[in-house]
Formats: C-alpha cells, structure tokens, sequence
C-alpha cells in the first residue's frame, strides 16, 4: 500500500524540486463597479510559486486534466501547498496568464498536486 504522505514527498523532490521554475501569483481580492460602469479589480502581494508545465511531467501523454487546450492556454502542476484561486494571475516565462480551472490531486485523501489551467492574458 502507498503512503499518500511519502508519495508527496517524492513527487516535490522528483518533480517540484528538480524541474520547477519560478513563477509569480498576484492573488485575487475582489472587483467593484464604479458609478460610471468601470470595474477595478484589487490584487494583494505578490507570491512566489514554484510552478511545472504539465507536459514535463509525462511527455507521453496526449492527456489534460480539463480537456483540449485552446491557443493562449496552458496546463501547469503546482505543490500541494501552495495556493492558488480562479482568478489569480500567474506570471511565468515573461508571459501573464489568468487562474480558469483548478484541480487536485488526492490520494487516501491527502492533495498530491494542484493541477491549473492557465489562459494567456494579452494586453
């Protein structure tokens, strides 16, 4: 039987740890509306995250968590600790991508990675 926790661990050493970049949250806070229509949007600090294009992890596949990418968009693998809502931003490879879908990664319900879909935010 699989210890969830050492399975973990191995999975930050091997994979986090060795093939992990760095990459940048800027959190989500909220949205407000002003008289005129004008939305604005608050974001606290910056975070810094250790972040894994899916593809890295098993080449292999033609498989991704949410479905066929579209152009802009990315899939990227996150430690289980480190956390992320819909609605944040990423910046990663000089490039800003927006949080769409999260999914994690349980086993013997202990969250082995967070597994995100980013979509490229052009100016």
């Amino acid at each position: 039987m699989v210890n969830a926790t050492s399975a973990r661990n191995k999975i930050n050493n091997k994979i986090f740890d060795k093939l992990g970049s760095s990459g940048v949250r800027q959190p989500y806070v909220s949205q407000t509306v002003d008289k005129w229509g004008d939305s604005t949007i608050t974001r606290s600090a910056d975070e810094t995250i250790v972040i894994v294009p899916y593809s890295y992890i098993d080449k292999r596949k033609e498989y991704f968590p949410f479905g066929t990418l579209e152009e802009g968009e990315v899939v990227m693998a996150l430690r289980y600790d480190q956390t992320i809502q819909t609605k944040d931003l990423v910046v990663w490879d000089s490039k800003t991508f927006l949080v769409e879908n999260i999914e994690g990664f349980p086993l013997q319900d202990i969250n082995l990675v967070n597994i995100v879909r980013l979509k490229e935010v052009v100016e």
